[in-house]
């Protein structure tokens, strides 16, 4: 099975990962995948955790087979990420 593991971000992230979030948990109510998070990532982990990416986080993306995030300074698009 799948595992996909949900990085937010800060700003507009959680907003724009808000859909695809819904259609995820849908399917992982369906055991078609796993969905982990969401795990913190950016300035708000940065603020809480002092830094951007947390050791938990990166274990995170590391252990998922996709890791799915939203970054408005990379060309304001959501990234997919496949291990």
């Amino acid at each position: 099975m799948r595992q996909i593991a949900l990085l937010p971000g800060d700003g507009v992230g959680p907003e724009v990962l808000a859909g695809p979030t819904k259609l995820l948990e849908f399917l992982a109510e369906r055991s078609l995948l796993e969905l982990t998070g969401p795990w913190p990532v950016g300035a708000s982990a940065f603020g809480a955790l002092g830094t951007g990416l947390p050791d938990v986080t990166l274990a995170a993306c590391d252990e998922a087979d996709v890791a799915c995030t939203y970054n408005r300074n990379i060309q304001s698009s959501l990234q997919i990420v496949i291990n």
